[in-house]
């Protein structure tokens, strides 16, 4: 098995476990940190990685936002996208 079949197996065991994506994101930055790439995106033609330490952060900062506006646990909120 190579690494990238180990790592999908590994996601999928987490998925099947943890029941909540906060608690799996957090298991994930606890194990990976700065070591391992959690997200990559190209926006503007070049190809932007984020370390799980660091997608962590931004989720954080995410969060913290929606509970300054009032957002709940459990609350629902939208996200309105236009391109």
């Amino acid at each position: 098995m190579d690494e990238q079949q180990k790592y999908q197996q590994e996601f999928e065991a987490y998925l099947a476990r943890e029941k909540h994506l906060a608690l799996m994101v957090r298991s994930r930055v606890r194990k990976y940190g700065e070591n391992k790439v959690a997200v990559r995106h190209k926006p503007y033609g070049e190809w932007i990685s984020y370390t799980w330490a660091k997608f962590g952060e931004m989720i954080d900062a995410a969060a913290l936002g929606l509970l300054e506006f009032g957002v709940k646990e459990e609350g629902l909120v939208g996200i309105n996208f236009k391109v």
